[in-house]
């Protein structure tokens, strides 16, 4: 396998907090860079497992990734984590108060907004027009 990446790796302005989750073990990380295959975090204690395992990564916002452990380094005191996402995703184990940003429920959502408010504008606007004389005998024939 080459040591060139395929992908571009984004740092963090802002650190993400998280935890990792690894079996039964627990370690809560800072992510430091993402990029479209995976993602590095940063630890303060020293991981208690070794590359190559699956965990599950919840992040502060609610997003939950199955990620496999790929690469574990000790950088200057702190602890610097490699993961490739296993999946973008885990459906159903998102943490309380997260939105869902589903394509199809904003959808949905901006086609209900429409039709309120166009329906709420209907009458006013018709009432409107109707004081033009083409327009009031356009408009009442329907």
């Amino acid at each position: 396998m080459s040591d060139r990446r395929n992908t571009y790796r984004a740092v963090l302005a802002e650190a993400r907090e998280a935890e990792l989750r690894v079996g039964r073990r627990c370690l809560l990380v800072s992510i430091v860079e993402e990029s479209a295959g995976g993602l590095c975090a940063s630890a303060a204690d020293a991981p208690q497992f070794a590359s190559g395992v699956e965990g599950e990564l919840t992040t502060e916002d609610g997003d939950c990734l199955r990620v496999e452990v790929m690469h574990l380094e000790n950088f200057n005191g702190t602890y610097r984590i490699g993961m490739r996402r296993l999946n973008a995703d885990l459906r159903g184990r998102r943490m309380r108060g997260a939105r869902s940003t589903s394509p199809l429920l904003l959808l949905v959502g901006l086609t209900i907004g429409l039709y309120a408010g166009f329906a709420a504008q209907v009458e006013p606007v018709r009432d409107c027009l109707a004081t033009v004389p083409t327009l009031s005998r356009i408009l009442y024939r329907f």
